[in-house]
């Protein structure tokens, strides 16, 4: 009789657990989406509490001023922020797009000179080996190729989804600024 309650409270404990862990998720995947504006909020003036407090208490300002000051300066503070990182972000890719042709251009040379020492090693290679290795130097090439279309199929992608995601971006900071 006590092994099977063990057992039934092992069991219990169990499948609370596991129900726990559901909610988690479900809260996670459904709720957490629309309620992130609300916790990034909450988190924000819980950051900016001790410094109102602080003056309201030490400088005898009112609470809604120096809330609203706090709460403008940190909207400031984050605003500047994500500008100097989205700055940054436009320098990067717009430093990389200048090189790239650069770097293009010099495929095909460096192309060329890959198949140029593959046919020098394999000069003295049984005739077998040569015809291998020339079929792997041209499947590896258009692999390259092949790669690269992808790259830059998958960047125009991303640039677009990045571009028609900008309204709910703007849509959720407005949300955050005014829960705040």
């Amino acid at each position: 009789a006590l092994v099977y309650e063990k057992q039934k409270q092992f069991l219990i404990r169990l499948a609370y657990i596991a129900a726990c862990l559901f909610l988690f998720w479900l809260f996670f995947r459904y709720l957490a989406v629309w309620l992130l504006p609300f916790l990034i909020a909450m988190g924000l003036a819980t950051l900016a509490e001790p410094c109102i407090n602080f003056c309201r208490v030490r400088l005898h300002f009112k609470r809604s001023f120096t809330a609203a000051v706090f709460t403008l300066l940190l909207a400031g503070l984050l605003i500047t922020l994500l500008s100097l990182m989205i700055a940054r972000l436009f320098d990067e890719a717009y430093a990389f797009l200048t090189q790239l042709p650069h770097y293009l251009t010099a495929l095909p040379d460096l192309a060329s000179e890959l198949r140029a020492r593959m046919e020098r090693f394999c000069a003295a290679c049984p005739e077998n080996l040569r015809v291998w290795m020339d079929a792997m130097t041209d499947q590896v090439l258009g692999q390259v190729v092949n790669i690269f279309s992808s790259f830059s199929e998958k960047c125009l992608d991303q640039i677009t989804k990045a571009v028609t995601s900008l309204p709910q971006v703007l849509l959720f900071c407005a949300t955050t600024a005014l829960a705040v």
